[in-house]
């Protein structure tokens, strides 16, 4: 119905198209919490429109093809097959057993351990309708009213409604995944005619039909909507902050509100990063349309005096547009995707005036405590991987790459080394 209806003009069916929406993602969350406690479902097909859906697993499910088999002597008098389905079987019941258990258990005036164990419906991908590319204008979506009809079909009453964030999460998910299929980011990462994982092809029969040059002007088109919402995110981490006294941990910083904004926020960088960082933009055919996306992002800067033709001055308004948002990304995964989006505009240019503001701004992103979703201070192989980045860019685009290394070499690592193991250097916080 989204793939019909989105790109109606008319405001009583933009209505209606939200109210869809928001029921979808209603939906997702009801399936996220019941598939959770139903292992082995196995969904019916939802694609009959020439995909060729090969039979995918379900994760959790009483399949033994993903287990490792240990090889010995068979036992007489039962067949291999015999065998399996006895684990099967075994395994099926063992694990529908414990779900009753649970829920017989759950007092009703408690929150169930069920409604806390969610499945990734990432994983049941093959089994969801693809949205269109055209779907997405529903970005463009303001404010936008509904009028609830009577039996007798007069006006009841008159709804207002906007895009929500978890509504907004939803389409970003996906336009992302769109922007990473069809826009390639490097020639060495172009699609080949041999085999490849069904999983990386599934749900995309319809993108696919377009061309990468059509899919990037639809982006384009969206840049207004994007930088609206990226703006919107941006307000609302800036207001905590300003309430906070300037503080990044300060309270209404770790509310499920605030996570979901900031997994919105991340999205929308990563959709600019897909765009920009398409390596098509280095064809001459395509040369207007990446001015007429830089265009977009420098008007969103005020700028007094005569109008920008220039391509250098328009990147120069572009960059310093998306370097504004540093001060207000809420976590390190974001600042990465921020910075590596910077780096995608830099090398849209043959000069080199942007290496300086890309060192000092990993550098000030060294310098401050990165805080994950319980409020504690982010670790791990995720924020390994993200610090590695930040490191990297801060010595490949400083103006001396020896003196980075010596600096971070005679002072963080020493505070790093006498401090404890939950400790971090004083100089750059975000070393742990």
């Amino acid at each position: 119905i989204l793939n019909a209806f989105a790109g109606q003009t008319d405001t009583e069916m933009k209505g209606k198209v939200l109210s869809r929406l928001q029921n979808i993602t209603s939906s997702q969350t009801l399936l996220e919490k019941c598939l959770a406690v139903t292992p082995g479902y196995q969904p019916p097909m939802a694609n009959f429109d020439g995909d060729t859906l090969t039979v995918v697993p379900v994760p959790g499910g009483a399949s033994t093809s993903g287990m490792a088999v240990k090889k010995g002597r068979k036992p007489k008098g039962k067949k291999a097959g015999d065998k399996d389905n006895t684990i099967n079987t075994s395994s099926t019941e063992t694990q529908m057993n414990s779900t009753s258990t649970q829920l017989d258990n759950d007092s009703p005036g408690k929150e169930s351990k069920c409604d806390k164990v969610m499945v990734n419906l990432s994983l049941y991908r093959p089994f969801f309708r693809e949205l269109d590319i055209e779907v997405f204008t529903i970005l463009n979506c303001g404010l936008v009213t509904k009028a609830v009809l009577d039996t007798q079909m007069y006006t009841k009453e008159v709804t207002v409604l906007q895009i929500q964030p978890p509504q907004l999460e939803f389409l970003l998910e996906d336009l992302t995944r769109k922007l990473d299929h069809a826009l390639i980011a490097s020639a060495s990462k172009r699609r080949t005619f041999l085999k490849t994982k069904a999983d990386k092809n599934t749900g995309f029969s319809h993108l696919d039909r377009h061309s990468n040059v059509d899919i990037a002007q639809k982006a384009v088109i969206l840049l207004p909507s994007i930088c609206d919402h990226l703006e919107s995110t941006s307000g609302f981490f800036q207001a905590i902050i300003a309430d906070n006294d300037g503080l990044l941990d300060g309270p209404g910083m770790f509310t499920d509100e605030s996570q979901l904004m900031s997994k919105c926020f991340q999205l929308l960088l990563q959709a600019l990063m897909s765009l920009f960082s398409w390596s098509g933009f280095v064809l001459s055919e395509n040369k207007n349309l990446l001015k007429k996306a830089l265009t977009i992002l420098s008007t969103r800067i005020k700028v007094t005096g005569p109008s920008q033709s220039n391509f250098q001055e328009i990147l120069r308004q572009s960059f310093n547009y998306l370097e504004n948002f540093s001060s207000t990304v809420p976590n390190l995964t974001s600042a990465v995707t921020l910075i590596k989006l910077l780096v995608a505009l830099s090398e849209r240019t043959d000069t080199e005036e942007f290496n300086e503001k890309i060192a000092a701004l990993s550098v000030s992103l060294l310098k401050r405590e990165w805080f994950a979703a319980d409020g504690e201070k982010e670790k791990g192989s995720k924020h390994n991987e993200n610090l590695q980045v930040i490191l990297k860019m801060h010595m490949s685009y400083s103006n001396d790459v020896f003196e980075s290394i010596e600096t971070i070499a005679t002072v963080a690592v020493p505070e790093l080394i006498n401090t404890d193991n939950k400790g971090c250097s004083d100089t750059y916080p975000t070393l742990t």
